[in-house]
């Protein structure tokens, strides 16, 4: 992975903006893409160059004096009433201060080492089954 482009997992192709990608393609959410893929929720996925321009963006067209203001309405450890969404396993991780132990941690990658090759193995047989119908005609 490069900061030109970031990988989507599901399909295989490269993007600067993988958040829009997934929704429009892959019709789910961005967040729902990493719980799946066994991602940092908290992450984005955008590349460097991206964020970057984001960043310089939020300087100049009032964001960061809205997030101030809006300060006062933001979750607060320990007040599990507030959210629209099930919280994510590390989220909850995160609020309970407790690290993941290591063994969770190990059989977690090795779902997504599965995932990411099954999701490999079947892109594959794709192309080699779109290369063999167009020897056959």
């Amino acid at each position: 992975m490069t900061d030109a482009e970031l990988e989507c997992l599901e399909c295989g192709d490269f993007f600067k903006h993988l958040g829009s990608h997934v929704a429009q393609k892959h019709k789910m959410t961005a967040r729902q893409y990493k719980i799946d893929h066994g991602l940092d929720v908290k992450k984005g996925l955008v590349t460097e160059s991206v964020r970057a321009k984001q960043r310089r963006h939020v300087m100049t067209n009032g964001t960061l004096r809205n997030l101030e203001l809006g300060a006062i309405y933001r979750f607060k450890p320990g007040d599990h009433t507030i959210g629209r969404y099930q919280r994510s396993e590390q989220t909850l991780d995160r609020l309970s201060h407790k690290p993941p132990t290591s063994i969770e941690t190990r059989k977690k990658q090795s779902e997504i080492r599965k995932r990411w090759w099954e999701n490999r193995r079947k892109r594959l047989q794709t192309v080699q089954s779109m290369i063999r119908s167009k020897h056959n005609h």
